[in-house]
């Protein structure tokens, strides 16, 4: 999924939930390994990454937390919470 793709399923995804719904999302950041790796299609989107667990396996948008307010706002959600989960690739082996 590119980074225009996110914006619009942001843009969209308040025509299917409830009244006060909720909606997450997760998405691998600028600090993933594969970022600068393969070709840009598209702002922080990357496809032929050739190194590390995105290789070979299609496109990636790896967003930096400034990119949130610009993602979110065309569409009609609210961003209320973020927050950083840290996890490694094969524990670092």
């Amino acid at each position: 999924m590119t980074y225009s793709d996110h914006k619009i399923v942001l843009k969209t995804t308040h025509s299917v939930l409830k009244l006060i719904g909720y909606f997450w999302i997760c998405n691998l950041t600028d600090n993933s390994w594969g970022f600068g790796i393969g070709e840009k299609i598209d702002h922080m989107t990357f496809i032929t990454i050739s190194d590390g667990p995105l290789s070979g396996v299609g496109s990636f948008c790896l967003i930096t937390f400034n990119d949130l307010p610009d993602l979110f706002k065309d569409s009609l959600l609210e961003l209320e919470n973020v927050e950083l989960e840290t996890k490694t690739y094969r524990n670092h082996e």
